[in-house]
């Protein structure tokens, strides 16, 4: 795996700081001095994939041209639309499987097809993934087969790994 050690991001210059917060904000909304300009922003490569850091919390992943927060970026997670599973469907997202209508236990918000949501067990709310819906809240809320949900980033994976062994 190709990981820049922490001790090696980059710290992204004020324009870069600006304009990567003002694509956030745009997709997430504000959430006060974690959005804001003076924040120090640092970011860190994952083979294809960016961990920006915003005051040394490993906050936001980049895949694609898309941003998602990541499973540690509480105060966007508690935000977002989020879709409650069973206890079977654990290992299957855990393992980067998709998320079927059949393990959905839930779906709290209104949202549209290709929209970010946060991924919980229904046990204990701990949250797993983050994923592009592949319909809308009340399609999804609906259908009983079928893909509902893209596996983004998940408990697991090759960021999750590298939150893990990263200071925070």
């Amino acid at each position: 795996m190709n990981v820049l050690p922490s001790t090696q991001r980059k710290r992204l210059k004020q324009k870069e700081t600006r304009n990567f917060l003002e694509q956030f904000t745009k997709e997430y909304g504000s959430f006060g001095k974690f959005t804001e300009e003076q924040t120090g922003v640092e970011m860190s490569e994952i083979n294809e994939k960016v961990v920006f850091f915003l005051d040394n919390e490993p906050s936001i992943v980049k895949i694609g041209a898309r941003l998602y927060p990541t499973l540690v970026f509480k105060k966007v997670l508690e935000r977002l639309p989020r879709v409650t599973v069973d206890m079977g469907a654990i290992p299957h997202i855990c393992n980067g499987a998709d998320i079927m209508a059949p393990g959905v236990r839930n779906v709290q918000g209104d949202f549209l097809a290709g929209s970010v949501v946060a991924v919980a067990e229904d046990k204990y709310g701990k949250y797993l993934a983050i994923g592009e819906t592949t319909m809308d809240s009340d399609e999804l809320r609906r259908t009983r087969q079928g893909k509902v949900i893209r596996n983004i980033h998940y408990v697991g994976d090759e960021i999750w790994n590298f939150l893990s062994t990263t200071k925070r």
